[in-house]
């Protein structure tokens, strides 16, 4: 009767211990969907986030591999990949820099005080330089556009002073 106790619970125990096999439903869904994106859409360091998780489910897929990857497993490469996919920084895109520095660009010096002036040009340098940076991000882009509508509004700010102090 010994025995017969230890073989059921050693059975039970095996049962508690079995884990289903990795479907790769879910995963390979996600897979398709970071197809979807465009690598340069994104900062090089966040991509290669991306392509990193994408490599250890390659490895998961293995044949060698498959036979005891579960459910569980699964999971945890399922959390990796989005959390990558969640951490991708964009890109800059200029599109709306672009259009605002053309706005700017129609200004008049002449119309403007000789110090709002400059420090609009200044802005505008510093865009320029932001522009020549590969790693720029969305966010860098934003803030840009943020300071150089903050500047022309001082540059206005300055002519409509001017107007003013006239009028007085």
């Amino acid at each position: 009767e010994a025995d017969i106790a230890k073989l059921i619970a050693d059975i039970d125990t095996a049962i508690e211990g079995l884990k289903k096999k990795a479907t790769f439903v879910e995963l390979d869904k996600l897979v398709e969907s970071v197809a979807e994106l465009k690598e340069s859409d994104y900062t090089a360091t966040s991509w290669t986030a991306v392509t990193d998780a994408l490599k250890e489910v390659e490895k998961a897929k293995n044949p060698n591999t498959v036979v005891n990857f579960s459910e569980e497993n699964e999971a945890e490469l399922i959390a990796a990949l989005n959390a990558a996919i969640e951490a991708l920084v964009r890109l800059a895109d200029y599109t709306e820099i672009d259009a605002f520095i053309a706005e700017l660009n129609a200004l008049k010096a002449e119309d403007y005080s000789e110090d709002s002036w400059k420090a609009l040009q200044n802005a505008i340098a510093a865009v320029d330089k932001l522009k020549a940076n590969k790693d720029a991000t969305e966010i860098d882009a934003k803030n840009a556009l943020d300071a150089l509508k903050a500047q022309k509004s001082v540059v206005q700010g300055y002519v409509m002073d001017e107007i003013f102090n006239k009028l007085q």
